[in-house]
């Protein structure tokens, strides 16, 4: 069951060694962002989730007895070209060092709602960046818009288009 953080809930959570390392993120979450609620939920494998909601983003974490294990990061936002939706969620080591982030984009069109534009960005600590977008067929704008899309250099993605017309950059990197 998901609760709402109060005192209580804090106080609760000091007889677990996870519940603990939750109360010191739930505090360092209560100071940057003042005024919103942090919600958490015990998960069945031992884990705490933690939500912290926004009128247009959300930050999700999942908290292990270490220190977060997971995070995601979720915003949406009205553009010019549409609406653009974009997720980030990070992976993470003991210590706090990031293993592997994935990081999705897609903009809506914004009368009808179809996707006309979707980007994919993923890594790991020891492994390449991959970076594809997909934009579809007939579309107004000549290159990609969303936020990893603008991060692709022109000279070094590989361009091909689909049989319905869709175009897809490819764009690969062998170290982070």
């Amino acid at each position: 069951m998901t609760v709402k953080v109060t005192k209580l809930t804090m106080f609760r959570n000091k007889f677990s060694k996870v519940g603990r390392v939750a109360n010191t993120n739930i505090s360092s979450l209560q100071r940057e962002n003042q005024g919103c609620p942090v919600y958490q939920k015990n998960l069945k494998n031992g884990k705490i989730g933690l939500l912290l909601s926004k009128k247009n983003n959300s930050d999700f974490f999942i908290v292990d007895s270490k220190g977060v294990f997971a995070s995601s990061k979720t915003e949406n936002k009205n553009t010019i070209e549409g609406k653009l939706y974009n997720r980030v969620k990070g992976f993470y080591a003991d210590l706090g060092l990031v293993l592997r982030k994935v990081e999705k984009s897609i903009l809506r069109h914004k009368k009808t709602g179809k996707i006309e534009e979707k980007a994919l960005r993923y890594w790991s600590i020891d492994g390449p960046i991959h970076n594809i977008v997909t934009s579809k067929f007939g579309r107004q704008s000549q290159f990609p818009v969303t936020k990893i899309a603008k991060n692709i250099h022109s000279g070094v993605a590989k361009k091909s288009v689909l049989s319905n017309g869709d175009v897809v950059y490819l764009e690969h990197y062998l170290m982070p």
